[in-house]
């Protein structure tokens, strides 16, 4: 029996255990006669081992998310098709001066090809090869977008240090949002302890 994304069968809360714990005691009465296979998050799973011992309840752990930079392409690009939008990728002042990219000036389509290159190695560095990270990024990488294009900044490790000037709530969801991967605003209002309403602003400020 597979069972994908348990991370979402608990939410960060005291009172958000419940059903975790019930699906546990059911693998732990049935593993016998039933072969088992969850998938979760690594920061849900990690969270999960720390509180309710996770681990002890499957025989073997497997990690699948620490994924490449091509991967990585491969997986942003593919939720990205959905939108039917083409991708434009935005040069910085480094790409501009490096000569692999200025050979490539009088060509938009290898020019384009290098900044996507350029772009994914430097956000699977910072994700550490994990999707849901790699994904938040991917979204705050967009700049704008017009009637065919979203136009995507260049990733600069410098722009994280924005994580610094949060507040403690906005901490605090940003956290909930990597451990759960996706949040409803009545979800993310149980984990923060704030209102709906308080809820959907400060996930507003974040994105």
């Amino acid at each position: 029996l597979i069972l994908e994304n348990v991370q979402n069968c608990f939410i960060r809360n005291l009172s958000g255990f419940d059903a975790m714990e019930q699906l546990l005691l059911l693998i732990s009465e049935t593993n016998k006669e039933i072969l088992w296979i969850a998938s979760s998050t690594r920061y849900g799973w990690l969270y999960l081992d720390k509180v309710l011992n996770v681990v002890d309840y499957f025989t073997h752990a497997v990690e699948t998310d620490n994924l490449t930079a091509q991967q990585i392409e491969e997986l942003v690009l593919k939720r990205h098709r959905a939108s039917g939008y083409q991708l434009k990728f935005l040069a910085d002042e480094a790409a501009k001066n490096n000569r692999s990219y200025k050979k490539h000036l009088d060509d938009e389509e290898k020019s384009q090809e290098y900044l996507k290159g350029r772009y994914f190695e430097k956000l699977a560095k910072m994700s550490e090869g994990n999707s849901s990270v790699a994904m938040i990024y991917w979204i705050r990488s967009i700049k704008e977008h017009d009637d065919t294009h979203f136009y995507i900044n260049p990733f600069e490790f410098g722009a994280v240090n924005r994580i610094q000037q949060l507040d403690s709530n906005e901490l605090f969801a940003l956290a909930a949002f990597i451990l759960h991967d996706t949040m409803t605003a009545d979800e993310l209002s149980m984990t923060i302890h704030q209102s709906k309403r308080e809820s959907m602003l400060l996930a507003s400020r974040l994105s």
